[in-house]
Protein backbone atom coordinates (compact mmCIF):
# COMPACT_ATOMS: atom_id res chain seq x y z
CA UNK A 1 0.00 0.00 0.00
CA UNK A 2 1.30 3.36 -1.17
CA UNK A 3 1.27 6.10 0.99
CA UNK A 4 0.89 9.39 -0.57
CA UNK A 5 2.27 12.89 -0.14
CA UNK A 6 1.03 15.83 1.47
CA UNK A 7 2.74 19.21 -0.09
CA UNK A 8 2.06 22.56 0.65
CA UNK A 9 3.05 25.60 -1.72
CA UNK A 10 2.46 29.43 -2.57
CA UNK A 11 2.68 31.62 -5.38
CA UNK A 12 2.37 35.37 -5.32
CA UNK A 13 -0.92 35.91 -7.90
CA UNK A 14 -3.97 34.70 -6.80
CA UNK A 15 -6.53 33.95 -9.03
CA UNK A 16 -4.60 30.87 -10.92
CA UNK A 17 -6.07 27.63 -11.21
CA UNK A 18 -3.78 24.32 -12.10
CA UNK A 19 -5.01 21.16 -12.74
CA UNK A 20 -3.58 17.81 -13.66
CA UNK A 21 -6.42 15.30 -13.74
CA UNK A 22 -4.04 12.48 -14.91
CA UNK A 23 -2.90 12.61 -11.34
CA UNK A 24 -5.33 13.86 -9.72
CA UNK A 25 -2.58 16.65 -9.02
CA UNK A 26 -4.47 20.09 -7.95
CA UNK A 27 -2.91 23.85 -7.03
CA UNK A 28 -5.31 26.74 -6.13
CA UNK A 29 -4.49 30.39 -5.35
CA UNK A 30 -2.35 31.29 -2.79
CA UNK A 31 -1.75 28.26 -0.09
CA UNK A 32 -2.28 25.00 -1.41
CA UNK A 33 -2.45 21.39 -0.90
CA UNK A 34 -1.75 18.79 -2.99
CA UNK A 35 -1.89 14.78 -2.17
CA UNK A 36 0.58 12.79 -4.74
CA UNK A 37 0.12 8.95 -4.12
CA UNK A 38 2.70 8.13 -6.59
CA UNK A 39 5.95 6.27 -5.48
CA UNK A 40 8.09 9.17 -6.67
CA UNK A 41 6.66 12.55 -6.09
CA UNK A 42 10.09 14.21 -6.84
CA UNK A 43 9.63 14.07 -10.57
CA UNK A 44 6.07 15.52 -10.87
CA UNK A 45 7.15 18.26 -8.06
CA UNK A 46 10.04 19.51 -10.22
CA UNK A 47 7.88 19.67 -13.62
CA UNK A 48 5.03 21.36 -11.99
CA UNK A 49 7.70 23.88 -10.65
CA UNK A 50 9.19 24.49 -13.94
CA UNK A 51 5.72 24.82 -15.31
CA UNK A 52 4.69 27.64 -13.66
CA UNK A 53 7.98 28.98 -13.88
CA UNK A 54 7.83 29.52 -17.18
CA UNK A 55 4.37 31.65 -16.66
CA UNK A 56 6.30 33.68 -13.99
CA UNK A 57 4.32 31.50 -11.05
CA UNK A 58 7.09 30.81 -8.81
CA UNK A 59 6.37 28.96 -6.45
CA UNK A 60 7.54 29.39 -2.37
CA UNK A 61 6.94 28.14 0.92
CA UNK A 62 7.42 24.72 0.71
CA UNK A 63 6.69 21.88 3.27
CA UNK A 64 6.13 18.48 2.94
CA UNK A 65 6.26 15.32 5.04
CA UNK A 66 8.37 13.61 2.58
CA UNK A 67 11.69 14.57 3.80
CA UNK A 68 13.40 13.16 0.01
CA UNK A 69 11.04 15.73 -1.16
CA UNK A 70 12.66 18.79 0.63
CA UNK A 71 15.94 17.84 -0.38
CA UNK A 72 15.52 19.22 -3.80
CA UNK A 73 13.78 22.58 -2.48
CA UNK A 74 15.95 25.61 -1.71
CA UNK A 75 15.97 26.76 1.90
CA UNK A 76 14.95 30.23 0.27
CA UNK A 77 11.86 28.67 -0.70
CA UNK A 78 10.24 26.89 2.16
CA UNK A 79 8.15 27.81 4.40
CA UNK A 80 10.50 30.57 6.99
CA UNK A 81 8.99 28.10 9.99
CA UNK A 82 9.92 25.08 8.55
CA UNK A 83 13.38 24.41 7.67
CA UNK A 84 13.66 21.50 8.54
CA UNK A 85 11.86 18.84 8.05
CA UNK A 86 13.17 16.65 11.29
CA UNK A 87 12.23 19.14 13.96
CA UNK A 88 9.25 17.43 15.31
CA UNK A 89 8.05 20.54 17.32
CA UNK A 90 6.98 22.41 14.08
CA UNK A 91 3.50 22.32 12.79
CA UNK A 92 1.91 24.57 9.96
CA UNK A 93 -1.32 26.13 9.02
CA UNK A 94 -2.72 24.71 6.04
CA UNK A 95 -5.87 26.42 5.01
CA UNK A 96 -6.65 27.39 8.22
CA UNK A 97 -6.04 23.86 10.18
CA UNK A 98 -2.69 23.00 11.84
CA UNK A 99 -1.15 20.28 10.10
CA UNK A 100 2.09 18.45 11.30
CA UNK A 101 4.33 17.00 8.47
CA UNK A 102 6.29 15.26 10.84
CA UNK A 103 3.26 12.45 12.10
CA UNK A 104 1.29 13.51 9.18
CA UNK A 105 -1.92 14.29 10.77
CA UNK A 106 -3.85 17.66 11.16
CA UNK A 107 -3.97 19.18 15.13
CA UNK A 108 -5.17 22.18 16.88
CA UNK A 109 -3.97 24.88 18.66
CA UNK A 110 -7.04 26.25 21.13
CA UNK A 111 -5.62 28.69 23.77
CA UNK A 112 -6.90 28.67 27.37
CA UNK A 113 -9.93 30.59 28.11
CA UNK A 114 -9.26 32.50 31.45
CA UNK A 115 -11.00 35.42 33.19
CA UNK A 116 -14.71 35.13 31.54
CA UNK A 117 -17.31 36.98 31.59
CA UNK A 118 -19.52 34.70 31.11
CA UNK A 119 -22.47 36.59 29.18
CA UNK A 120 -24.25 35.47 25.90
CA UNK A 121 -22.04 37.59 23.56
CA UNK A 122 -18.96 36.23 25.08
CA UNK A 123 -19.99 32.53 25.00
CA UNK A 124 -20.95 33.20 21.01
CA UNK A 125 -17.60 34.50 20.36
CA UNK A 126 -15.55 32.07 22.38
CA UNK A 127 -17.71 28.78 20.32
CA UNK A 128 -16.98 30.60 17.01
CA UNK A 129 -13.36 30.82 17.08
CA UNK A 130 -13.32 27.39 17.40
CA UNK A 131 -12.05 26.54 13.55
CA UNK A 132 -13.41 23.39 12.53
CA UNK A 133 -15.09 23.06 9.00
CA UNK A 134 -14.96 19.45 8.16
CA UNK A 135 -16.77 18.64 11.51
CA UNK A 136 -13.79 16.89 13.40
CA UNK A 137 -14.81 18.53 16.89
CA UNK A 138 -18.63 18.45 16.30
CA UNK A 139 -19.63 17.06 19.27
CA UNK A 140 -17.64 19.43 21.27
CA UNK A 141 -19.31 21.82 18.75
CA UNK A 142 -23.17 20.85 19.42
CA UNK A 143 -22.59 20.66 23.47
CA UNK A 144 -21.55 24.38 22.58
CA UNK A 145 -24.78 25.15 20.43
CA UNK A 146 -26.94 23.15 22.96
CA UNK A 147 -25.90 25.60 26.05
CA UNK A 148 -26.12 28.50 23.77
CA UNK A 149 -29.54 27.57 22.85
CA UNK A 150 -30.61 26.86 25.89
CA UNK A 151 -29.84 30.66 27.15
CA UNK A 152 -32.04 32.04 23.96
CA UNK A 153 -34.87 29.95 25.83
CA UNK A 154 -34.20 31.32 29.42
CA UNK A 155 -34.34 35.16 27.43
CA UNK A 156 -30.55 35.71 28.37
CA UNK A 157 -30.21 39.67 26.42
CA UNK A 158 -26.66 39.59 24.81
CA UNK A 159 -24.50 41.27 28.09
CA UNK A 160 -26.48 39.52 30.91
CA UNK A 161 -24.47 37.78 33.16
CA UNK A 162 -25.12 34.10 33.27
CA UNK A 163 -26.58 32.52 36.29
CA UNK A 164 -26.23 29.02 37.89
CA UNK A 165 -27.12 26.48 36.65
CA UNK A 166 -26.23 27.41 33.21
CA UNK A 167 -22.61 28.76 34.27
CA UNK A 168 -21.92 25.86 35.53
CA UNK A 169 -22.37 23.61 32.95
CA UNK A 170 -20.36 26.24 30.36
CA UNK A 171 -17.64 26.75 32.60
CA UNK A 172 -17.19 22.73 32.61
CA UNK A 173 -17.04 23.03 29.12
CA UNK A 174 -15.14 26.27 28.52
CA UNK A 175 -11.71 25.29 31.19
CA UNK A 176 -11.68 21.96 29.11
CA UNK A 177 -11.18 23.22 25.51
CA UNK A 178 -7.02 23.07 25.91
CA UNK A 179 -7.86 18.78 25.78
CA UNK A 180 -8.53 19.56 22.42
CA UNK A 181 -5.14 19.88 21.58
CA UNK A 182 -4.21 16.33 22.40
CA UNK A 183 -6.59 15.08 19.30
CA UNK A 184 -4.56 14.21 16.11
CA UNK A 185 -6.45 13.36 12.90
CA UNK A 186 -4.51 11.40 10.29
CA UNK A 187 -4.33 13.77 7.29
CA UNK A 188 -4.29 10.34 5.01
CA UNK A 189 -7.48 8.61 4.56
CA UNK A 190 -6.22 5.40 2.60
CA UNK A 191 -7.88 6.82 -0.65
CA UNK A 192 -6.03 6.87 -3.96
CA UNK A 193 -7.74 8.19 -7.36
CA UNK A 194 -7.37 4.63 -8.74
CA UNK A 195 -8.95 2.68 -5.52
CA UNK A 196 -11.68 -0.13 -6.01
CA UNK A 197 -11.24 -1.08 -2.45
CA UNK A 198 -12.06 1.97 -0.60
CA UNK A 199 -15.84 2.04 0.95
CA UNK A 200 -17.86 4.75 2.84
CA UNK A 201 -19.73 4.19 6.12
CA UNK A 202 -22.07 6.94 7.62
CA UNK A 203 -23.70 6.95 11.23
CA UNK A 204 -26.86 9.26 11.89
CA UNK A 205 -28.62 10.14 15.06
CA UNK A 206 -30.64 12.35 16.87
CA UNK A 207 -32.25 13.42 20.09
CA UNK A 208 -34.11 16.21 21.45
CA UNK A 209 -31.35 18.70 21.54
CA UNK A 210 -30.15 18.07 17.80
CA UNK A 211 -29.09 15.65 15.24
CA UNK A 212 -26.01 14.61 13.23
CA UNK A 213 -24.08 12.42 10.96
CA UNK A 214 -20.08 11.12 10.46
CA UNK A 215 -18.94 9.64 7.85
CA UNK A 216 -15.70 6.93 8.08
CA UNK A 217 -13.71 5.60 5.29
CA UNK A 218 -13.25 2.08 5.05
CA UNK A 219 -10.25 0.06 3.18
CA UNK A 220 -9.33 -3.55 3.34
CA UNK A 221 -5.33 -4.00 3.41
CA UNK A 222 -3.63 -6.98 4.18
CA UNK A 223 -3.80 -6.91 8.27
CA UNK A 224 -7.67 -6.10 8.19
CA UNK A 225 -9.46 -2.91 7.60
CA UNK A 226 -7.28 0.38 7.30
CA UNK A 227 -10.80 2.88 9.10
CA UNK A 228 -10.08 6.36 9.19
CA UNK A 229 -12.78 9.69 10.70
CA UNK A 230 -13.56 11.76 7.33
CA UNK A 231 -16.27 14.32 8.08
CA UNK A 232 -19.48 15.26 10.49
CA UNK A 233 -22.20 17.47 10.08
CA UNK A 234 -24.64 18.49 12.82
CA UNK A 235 -28.01 20.85 13.74
CA UNK A 236 -29.43 21.43 16.62
CA UNK A 237 -32.86 21.14 17.30
CA UNK A 238 -34.84 24.40 16.30
CA UNK A 239 -36.99 25.82 19.29
CA UNK A 240 -39.78 25.92 17.64
CA UNK A 241 -39.47 22.05 17.21
CA UNK A 242 -38.10 21.35 20.40
CA UNK A 243 -41.92 22.97 21.70
CA UNK A 244 -43.51 20.51 19.26
CA UNK A 245 -41.61 17.34 20.61
CA UNK A 246 -43.17 18.17 23.96
CA UNK A 247 -46.85 18.30 22.62
CA UNK A 248 -46.08 15.41 19.90
CA UNK A 249 -46.39 17.05 16.93
CA UNK A 250 -43.17 16.24 16.43
CA UNK A 251 -41.83 12.95 17.32
CA UNK A 252 -37.93 12.04 17.54
CA UNK A 253 -38.24 8.90 14.59
CA UNK A 254 -38.69 12.11 12.60
CA UNK A 255 -35.46 14.02 13.88
CA UNK A 256 -34.16 10.57 13.10
CA UNK A 257 -35.41 10.84 9.65
CA UNK A 258 -33.90 14.07 9.23
CA UNK A 259 -30.17 13.03 10.60
CA UNK A 260 -30.50 10.56 7.97
CA UNK A 261 -31.27 12.93 5.48
CA UNK A 262 -28.45 14.97 6.89
CA UNK A 263 -26.48 11.67 5.94
CA UNK A 264 -27.43 11.48 2.64
CA UNK A 265 -26.43 15.55 1.96
CA UNK A 266 -22.61 14.72 3.85
CA UNK A 267 -22.25 11.61 1.66
CA UNK A 268 -22.85 13.55 -1.69
CA UNK A 269 -20.49 16.06 -0.83
CA UNK A 270 -17.68 13.91 0.37
CA UNK A 271 -18.20 11.74 -2.56
CA UNK A 272 -18.00 14.94 -5.15
CA UNK A 273 -14.61 15.60 -2.97
CA UNK A 274 -13.10 11.81 -3.77
CA UNK A 275 -13.56 12.70 -7.72
CA UNK A 276 -14.62 9.56 -10.22
CA UNK A 277 -13.17 6.91 -8.73
CA UNK A 278 -15.70 3.72 -7.50
CA UNK A 279 -17.32 4.63 -3.76
CA UNK A 280 -19.54 2.10 -1.95
CA UNK A 281 -21.45 4.07 0.90
CA UNK A 282 -23.00 1.92 3.80
CA UNK A 283 -25.54 4.02 6.49
CA UNK A 284 -26.76 3.02 9.59
CA UNK A 285 -29.62 4.44 11.98
CA UNK A 286 -30.40 3.45 15.36
CA UNK A 287 -34.25 4.52 14.63
CA UNK A 288 -36.13 1.01 13.59
CA UNK A 289 -39.06 3.50 12.74
CA UNK A 290 -37.16 5.71 10.64
CA UNK A 291 -35.76 2.81 8.78
CA UNK A 292 -39.08 1.37 8.32
CA UNK A 293 -40.55 4.81 6.64
CA UNK A 294 -37.15 4.55 4.51
CA UNK A 295 -37.74 1.03 3.12
CA UNK A 296 -41.53 1.13 3.27
CA UNK A 297 -42.69 0.11 -0.23
CA UNK A 298 -46.37 1.93 0.54
CA UNK A 299 -47.25 5.82 -0.02
CA UNK A 300 -46.74 7.28 3.53
CA UNK A 301 -49.51 9.97 4.30
CA UNK A 302 -47.43 11.97 6.15
CA UNK A 303 -46.34 14.82 4.16
CA UNK A 304 -43.18 15.69 6.15
CA UNK A 305 -41.50 11.77 6.54
CA UNK A 306 -42.77 11.74 2.29
CA UNK A 307 -40.41 14.50 1.53
CA UNK A 308 -37.41 13.33 3.67
CA UNK A 309 -38.29 9.90 2.66
CA UNK A 310 -37.89 11.00 -1.40
CA UNK A 311 -34.71 12.97 -0.31
CA UNK A 312 -33.21 10.30 0.94
CA UNK A 313 -33.90 8.02 -1.96
CA UNK A 314 -32.40 10.71 -3.94
CA UNK A 315 -28.67 9.34 -3.60
CA UNK A 316 -29.16 6.37 -2.05
CA UNK A 317 -31.14 2.24 -2.36
CA UNK A 318 -33.24 1.59 0.96
CA UNK A 319 -31.09 -1.73 0.87
CA UNK A 320 -28.17 0.72 1.90
CA UNK A 321 -29.48 1.75 4.60
CA UNK A 322 -29.15 -1.05 7.97
CA UNK A 323 -29.78 -0.38 11.38
CA UNK A 324 -27.43 -0.27 14.44
CA UNK A 325 -27.45 -0.47 18.29
CA UNK A 326 -27.14 2.81 19.70
CA UNK A 327 -24.22 1.74 21.88
CA UNK A 328 -22.34 0.96 18.94
CA UNK A 329 -23.82 4.74 16.53
CA UNK A 330 -20.96 7.14 16.97
CA UNK A 331 -23.34 9.76 16.15
CA UNK A 332 -24.77 9.58 19.69
CA UNK A 333 -22.25 11.44 21.08
CA UNK A 334 -22.62 14.10 18.61
CA UNK A 335 -26.45 14.46 18.38
CA UNK A 336 -26.32 15.25 22.57
CA UNK A 337 -22.56 16.56 22.75
CA UNK A 338 -19.84 16.38 24.52
CA UNK A 339 -17.52 17.82 26.89
CA UNK A 340 -14.24 17.92 25.92
CA UNK A 341 -12.75 16.05 28.58
CA UNK A 342 -14.21 12.79 27.59
CA UNK A 343 -14.40 13.76 24.52
CA UNK A 344 -10.68 13.61 23.86
CA UNK A 345 -10.97 9.33 24.96
CA UNK A 346 -13.97 8.83 23.10
CA UNK A 347 -12.74 5.70 20.96
CA UNK A 348 -15.61 5.39 19.34
CA UNK A 349 -15.97 8.76 17.46
CA UNK A 350 -12.65 8.38 16.23
CA UNK A 351 -12.28 5.10 15.07
CA UNK A 352 -15.77 4.37 14.54
CA UNK A 353 -17.66 0.90 15.70
CA UNK A 354 -15.78 -2.22 15.97
CA UNK A 355 -17.45 -3.99 13.27
CA UNK A 356 -16.01 -1.53 10.88
CA UNK A 357 -12.37 -4.06 11.13
CA UNK A 358 -14.29 -7.07 9.99
CA UNK A 359 -17.68 -8.19 7.86
CA UNK A 360 -20.40 -5.25 7.91
CA UNK A 361 -23.80 -6.14 9.34
CA UNK A 362 -26.89 -6.23 7.56
CA UNK A 363 -30.51 -5.50 8.10
CA UNK A 364 -33.16 -7.63 6.68
CA UNK A 365 -36.71 -6.46 6.98
CA UNK A 366 -39.61 -8.84 6.17
CA UNK A 367 -42.79 -7.29 4.05
CA UNK A 368 -42.86 -3.71 3.67
CA UNK A 369 -41.65 -0.91 5.98
CA UNK A 370 -45.84 0.36 6.48
CA UNK A 371 -46.36 -3.25 7.25
CA UNK A 372 -44.05 -3.27 9.87
CA UNK A 373 -44.73 -0.08 11.27
CA UNK A 374 -48.26 -1.21 11.46
CA UNK A 375 -47.96 -4.43 13.29
CA UNK A 376 -45.48 -2.35 15.36
CA UNK A 377 -48.22 0.12 16.58
CA UNK A 378 -50.65 -2.87 16.92
CA UNK A 379 -47.84 -4.63 19.54
CA UNK A 380 -47.55 -1.97 21.33
CA UNK A 381 -51.40 -1.09 21.80
CA UNK A 382 -52.30 -4.15 23.04
CA UNK A 383 -53.48 -4.02 27.04
CA UNK A 384 -49.81 -5.31 28.80
CA UNK A 385 -50.07 -5.96 32.67
CA UNK A 386 -47.34 -2.62 32.93
CA UNK A 387 -46.83 -1.31 36.88
CA UNK A 388 -46.32 2.05 36.02
CA UNK A 389 -49.43 2.08 33.95
CA UNK A 390 -52.10 0.48 35.94
CA UNK A 391 -50.69 2.58 39.27
CA UNK A 392 -52.02 5.67 37.08
CA UNK A 393 -55.81 4.65 37.54
CA UNK A 394 -57.89 4.77 41.06
CA UNK A 395 -60.19 1.32 39.85
CA UNK A 396 -60.19 -1.41 37.36
CA UNK A 397 -63.17 0.00 35.75
CA UNK A 398 -61.41 3.52 34.89
CA UNK A 399 -58.61 1.45 33.46
CA UNK A 400 -60.70 -0.65 31.15
CA UNK A 401 -62.85 1.87 30.03
CA UNK A 402 -59.99 3.94 28.90
CA UNK A 403 -58.61 1.59 26.73
CA UNK A 404 -62.13 0.58 25.43
CA UNK A 405 -62.38 4.64 24.24
CA UNK A 406 -58.51 4.50 22.93
CA UNK A 407 -59.36 1.19 20.80
CA UNK A 408 -62.52 2.61 19.46
CA UNK A 409 -60.67 5.93 18.53
CA UNK A 410 -57.87 3.93 16.61
CA UNK A 411 -60.60 1.27 14.93
CA UNK A 412 -62.03 5.12 13.65
CA UNK A 413 -64.84 5.84 16.15
CA UNK A 414 -65.40 9.33 17.94
CA UNK A 415 -65.31 8.94 21.20
CA UNK A 416 -66.70 11.87 21.73
CA UNK A 417 -69.90 11.26 19.52
CA UNK A 418 -73.15 11.08 20.74
CA UNK A 419 -74.66 8.69 17.88
CA UNK A 420 -71.96 6.07 18.87
CA UNK A 421 -73.70 2.71 18.02
CA UNK A 422 -74.26 1.15 21.30
CA UNK A 423 -73.26 -2.45 20.51
CA UNK A 424 -69.35 -1.18 19.40
CA UNK A 425 -69.37 0.50 22.95
CA UNK A 426 -70.29 -2.75 24.88
CA UNK A 427 -68.25 -5.02 22.37
CA UNK A 428 -65.75 -3.28 22.96
CA UNK A 429 -65.90 -2.75 26.79
CA UNK A 430 -66.34 -6.42 27.16
CA UNK A 431 -63.49 -7.81 25.22
CA UNK A 432 -61.37 -4.91 27.06
CA UNK A 433 -62.15 -6.47 30.05
CA UNK A 434 -62.19 -9.84 29.08
CA UNK A 435 -58.42 -9.00 27.61
CA UNK A 436 -57.23 -7.62 30.80
CA UNK A 437 -58.74 -9.91 33.23
CA UNK A 438 -57.02 -12.23 31.73
CA UNK A 439 -53.64 -10.46 31.65
CA UNK A 440 -53.93 -9.69 35.49
CA UNK A 441 -54.88 -13.53 36.53
CA UNK A 442 -51.59 -14.46 35.22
Amino acid sequence: MTKDTAIQAHHPVSNISFLNSAKDTSIQAHHSLLNISSPNPTNQLVKLDKTLGKGKLPLTKWATNCPEVLKYIDESHRISSYVEVDKADKDLKILGLHYSPIDDCFLYSIKPILNVRYTKRRMLSIAASIFDPIGWLLPVVMKLRIEIQHLWQEGYDWDDIIQEPFRKQLENVFSSLEYLNEIRVPRWSGHTSKDEKMELVGFSDASGDGYAAVIYSRRKIETGCLVRLIAARGRVTPLKTRSSISSKACTIPKLELESVVLLTELFNDVRKNLGTSPVKFTAYTDSEVALCWIRSRKDIENKLVKRRVAAIHKYLSPTDIHHVRSSHNPADCASRGMCPRKFVAHKLWFHGPQFLQGELPRTEVVGSGAETVTHLAEVASEPTPDPDFIQRFSSLPRLINTIARCRRWRSGTSVNSSKVDLKIMLSTYKDTKKTWNEQLNC
